[in-house]
């Protein structure tokens, strides 16, 4: 699962805080996979294949496939651009997340503290940010906004959970080891940890647990699943694609210029 270290948000500590509004994906190059809400199974199934991981306590959760080899965002060119049609919705509000107290189970604003993203006011010159908070101490707008975005992720997150544990008790679930090929350095890659819909066992249900989970809306949530599981192909071509470029950009820094122009040369003289 994708961790990070969080910090809760808290005027007392942050009350000259803005968030940098960033125009590139920089920080998302590091995950090689990211987790989903069902909400956006319809959208993220037409860009890259959604599949299934275990977290901390063995509940198994959605998540979009975004690249082959551990940290390595396939879907971030140099540059820092998303390359794809959709990107998943929590890394959009990058560097914040919801984390839920022990106490209480109350919902609290984090950010990830090792990012650059978050930071005083004052070391914000130049750059185009959001306040945290107002002049009063409340939630900025922007922030209010953002709150409103992840109590809405969190409601779509809880309901997500529960048709994978629907999933689970049916035993449609089955492990899934990942094996493509690195063709640009001609080296098989097994992936291991994931999971996908077991097809036999789906048509294998009788006709009135298939009604259920219709009715429940889980059939559409299995059926983009499985429809995105096409797209393994497209990241071995992305992965192709990505290795001979670095292998291109090997070769020029490896130029040596005395031998290319060579060291008695007239040419470059003024």
């Amino acid at each position: 699962m994708v961790t990070q270290n969080l910090e809760a948000i808290s005027v007392s500590k942050h009350g000259e805080y803005v968030w940098i509004r960033s125009h590139n994906y920089h920080y998302a190059k590091r995950f090689m996979y990211f987790p989903l809400v069902g909400a956006e199974f319809a959208k993220a199934c037409l860009s890259f294949p959604v599949l299934f991981m275990r977290d901390d306590s063995e509940q198994l959760f959605p998540v979009a496939l975004l690249g082959l080899k551990e940290d390595n965002n396939l879907f971030v060119n140099p540059q820092g651009q998303w390359v794809g049609d959709y990107i998943p919705a929590q890394l959009r509000t990058y560097p914040f997340r919801i984390a839920r107290t022990a106490s209480d189970d109350k919902m609290v604003l984090c950010f990830d503290p090792d990012s650059a993203l978050v930071m005083p006011e004052k070391l914000a010159r130049g750059e185009k940010y959001s306040r945290i908070f107002d002049q009063e101490g409340n939630l900025s707008p922007d922030m209010k906004n953002l709150l409103h975005f992840y109590e809405q992720t969190d409601h779509n997150r809880r309901v997500t959970y529960a048709a994978c544990k629907v999933l689970s008790e049916m035993n449609l679930f089955m492990e899934w080891d990942l094996k493509v090929q690195d063709k640009a350095n001609g080296v098989p890659i097994v992936i291991k940890g994931f999971y996908r819909i077991d097809e036999a066992a789906l048509e294998a249900l009788p006709l009135e647990q298939l009604a259920d989970l219709k009715n429940r809306g889980i059939l559409t949530f299995i059926y983009s699943h499985l429809i995105s599981t096409n797209l393994i192909e497209r990241l071995e071509k992305m992965l192709e694609h990505q290795g001979r470029q670095e292998a291109a950009a090997q070769q020029v820094e490896d130029v040596d210029l005395d031998v290319l122009f060579g060291e008695d040369d007239d040419m470059l003289k003024f």
